[in-house]
């Protein structure tokens, strides 16, 4: 994540997802994410950051804390700036019309 207008954008959409009880941003370049929840699902939650943010997401890890917090598990979510994909256009093939008939003898004659 570039800067905290991302970081913000991030935060947004992951509090919005059901069962999510904490997050906070960790890392050396602030660039990891930290959930806690209940049955949160990591491939939805990977999916959806794709999708709004429109960046590269990788899943670092996903665990299970200690029984002192009953069923929450940690995932860290690391997003990585990659560059915009061109769509490829495929050439249009433009038939010439021709006369299919040729007539060899002379129309002048």
């Amino acid at each position: 994540m570039k800067d905290a207008k991302e970081r913000s954008k991030a935060m947004k959409i992951i509090v919005d997802f059901s069962g999510v009880i904490s997050m906070r941003i960790e890392g050396e370049y602030m660039n990891q994410i930290m959930i806690k929840g209940k049955a949160i699902d990591p491939v939805a939650i990977t999916k959806l950051l794709r999708k709004k943010m429109r960046r590269h997401v990788d899943v670092v890890s996903v665990s299970m804390e200690t029984k002192d917090e009953p069923q929450t598990s940690n995932t860290r979510i690391e997003t990585v700036a990659m560059p915009p994909i061109q769509p490829c256009t495929c050439p249009y093939m433009h038939a010439i019309p021709y006369d299919a008939e040729q007539n060899p003898s002379c129309s002048i004659m």
